[in-house]
């Protein structure tokens, strides 16, 4: 929240303690992303493209599966690297 942009190799990664389904929005966001919504075994479950700004209204995210994690990206990351689901996605938790 409150960032003016995010490097274009870098992303925000949020963990959670058991597989649920979190809603995102878009709340003191300044520019657009897509969400990668992650179950347990870091497979790409859902994917919302160019999540917008919020206006007057919030509009909230849910993904189709149960997530253990939530990664947000620059809007057209997705696109660029050709995700989609069902695909492993690979990062080290300290």
């Amino acid at each position: 929240m409150f960032r003016k942009s995010l490097a274009p190799d870098q992303g925000m990664l949020f963990i959670f303690e058991k597989e649920c389904l979190p809603g995102i929005w878009m709340k003191n966001v300044r520019f657009p992303l897509d969400i990668l919504w992650l179950d347990q075994n870091k497979t790409i479950v859902d994917i919302k493209k160019n999540a917008l700004l919020c206006g007057a209204y919030c509009e909230v995210f849910y993904p189709r599966e149960g997530s253990k994690f939530v990664i947000e990206v620059n809007a057209g990351f997705a696109n660029k690297y050709q995700l989609s689901t069902s695909q492993s996605v690979e990062f080290n938790l300290p």
